[in-house]
């Protein structure tokens, strides 16, 4: 049996509430929370940022950080009725 293993942490929970904006690199999709930005690169179906409302999204760090923010895995987003973008 591998000890290493079985003291392995597990993958941090995550929630973030907010608007979906373009990251500081190209083709970047973060939100945040915390003060960390998160990559939403990971959710699946992709989020549809022509709905311009915020997003509740929920998944796991994956424990590393790519040019977007805080990786996540496991990406659940529901939309929600708070509008985002710049005002017409």
């Amino acid at each position: 049996m591998k000890a290493q293993a079985a003291a392995a942490p597990q993958a941090e929970k995550i929630t973030a509430v907010g608007c979906p904006v373009a990251g500081p690199a190209t083709g970047c999709l973060t939100i945040m929370a915390n003060g960390k930005a998160y990559d939403l690169a990971g959710a699946s179906p992709a989020v549809d940022m022509s709905r311009n409302v915020g997003v509740s999204v929920t998944g796991r760090s994956a424990g590393e950080t790519s040019a977007c923010g805080v990786k996540l895995t496991d990406v659940k987003v529901d939309y929600l009725g708070i509008a985002c973008g710049a005002p017409t």
